[in-house]
């Protein structure tokens, strides 16, 4: 993958991480880590939370 793709997808990321999640006070990637957090604590194996 060249450079200039791979910055392009980690801004589109980036980008849509740091968006408010529906109608919380939290964005993508607060909600996204909370939810890999509940899973790994409730014992899922690392597959269900890394989809988490």
């Amino acid at each position: 993958m060249s450079d200039p793709l791979r910055q392009e997808l980690l801004d589109i990321f980036v980008g849509r991480a740091t968006k408010r999640y529906g109608l919380s006070e939290i964005n993508q990637l607060q909600h996204a880590l909370q939810a890999a957090a509940l899973a790994e604590a409730d014992g899922a194996p690392p597959a269900t939370v890394l989809a988490s």
